[in-house]
């Protein structure tokens, strides 16, 4: 029997650049032909639609969190990002109520309206909103908008994002958390009648 030959340097180092290719190549057709999906649909245990409210919501609150669905890198170029929304009951005996959920852009344009109507989260439940990587629409200023309710003696949520991104071999991740904010939306600039 003759001894098998390894293969030579030249062969593993063609071997593994060819597969590196390959799996780049893959990575890149799934980035553009993903299927958007807004909400994570197993969450339907613990995340439905509000049917009835009979429960006694004292508490109500606005949070602003900063995304990035892009972020400039060295030699100027653009990584998009894959942002990831997360809403998170901390209490454990009330429900939080999510009233809206809403995704602007840099200019503050709003590019997509999460929910319409009222989602109730059970106690110490998380939820979730995803951004694909392949949808830059929000750009370096983008941001969410949570409106949320409980009764008085909630705990407060936590709602925070992930953004995450990679090109080749290389990637990056990082989060933000959300803010408080008063909700002046109803404000209005014009001046007062007398």
């Amino acid at each position: 029997m003759r001894a098998s030959a390894s293969p030579s340097p030249v062969h593993t180092i063609f071997v593994s650049l060819l597969c590196s290719f390959i799996l780049t190549a893959c990575d890149d057709w799934t980035l553009e032909n993903e299927v958007l999906q807004p909400n994570n649909t197993d969450d339907s245990s613990f995340f439905y639609l509000l049917k009835e409210n009979n429960l006694s919501l004292t508490q109500e609150k606005t949070v602003y969190v900063p995304v990035y669905s892009d972020i400039f890198v060295s030699g100027g170029g653009k990584l998009n990002l894959a942002i990831t929304l997360s809403i998170r009951n901390t209490d454990f005996k009330y429900p939080l109520i999510v009233n809206n959920v809403n995704y602007y852009n840099t200019a503050g344009k709003l590019i997509e309206n999460y929910l319409k109507v009222p989602y109730l989260l059970e106690p110490m439940a998380s939820t979730h909103f995803f951004v694909s990587q392949a949808d830059a629409r929000g750009g370096i200023g983008a941001n969410f908008i949570v409106k949320w309710s409980a009764n008085k003696l909630a705990n407060k949520p936590v709602v925070e994002a992930v953004m995450a991104g990679s090109t080749g071999t290389q990637g990056m991740s990082f989060m933000s958390t959300g803010r408080e904010i008063e909700d002046n939306e109803q404000a209005s600039f014009a001046p007062k009648s007398e």
